[in-house]
């Protein structure tokens, strides 16, 4: 189960590069089967390089001996098989089914209108950012680099706290370190 969580992320990315080639090619107005073969064939060899790559990467895996061989062995095993598994659907079974069941979009299908309007605003707020890009920086500037209000802190910003602060790991003494900046991680043993 642990190798599943592990490669479950992986499982579909394959299918996805095969897939969106193969509907950029019926997006262009090639006939569904061609497009479906085409698409797969293009992007065949980057996608069994990558799952290739990641198999090699967990292969050592199988070997390991000892307690700890015995105990990791499964995991790769189970992402290995998953990999060599998705890796036949994506370029088999995939664009079978792409060419049984997809259908061209029609030169006069439209959006649909909630898109329009999302798009419309989202178009003009980009517009406006890019307008108006040094106002915008200067409001992201006081918005994240503000002065602080919490008391214990100076009214310091986040930042100058950040690098005022000392290392946790210096052994030096806090003796020139102001108690406002030892009040605000009281639980720590920098105090």
């Amino acid at each position: 189960m642990f190798g599943l969580i592990i490669v479950v992320g992986m499982l579909v990315d394959d299918a996805i590069i095969i897939a969106e080639n193969c509907h950029r090619y019926i997006e262009e107005g090639l006939p569904i089967k061609e497009a479906a073969s085409k698409g797969a064939r293009e992007v065949a060899l980057p996608v069994i390089a990558t799952v290739l790559t990641t198999v090699v990467a967990f292969l050592p895996l199988v070997f390991m001996t000892g307690i700890m061989g015995k105990f990791v062995r499964h995991i790769p095993i189970v992402v290995i098989v998953a990999l060599i598994v998705s890796l036949f659907e994506a370029l088999v079974i995939l664009p079978s089914h792409i060419a049984e069941w997809s259908q061209p979009r029609s030169k006069e299908h439209v959006d649909a209108h909630w898109y329009l309007v999302i798009l419309k605003h989202y178009e003009r707020f980009i517009r406006f950012a890019v307008n108006k890009r040094y106002a915008i920086l200067l409001v992201a500037l006081i918005v994240f680099g503000g002065r602080s209000r919490r008391p214990c802190c100076g009214g310091r910003s986040a930042s100058s706290r950040l690098l005022a602060a000392p290392c946790p790991f210096s052994t030096r003494p806090l003796a020139g370190v102001p108690k406002s900046y030892r009040a605000c991680a009281p639980a720590t043993s920098l105090a």
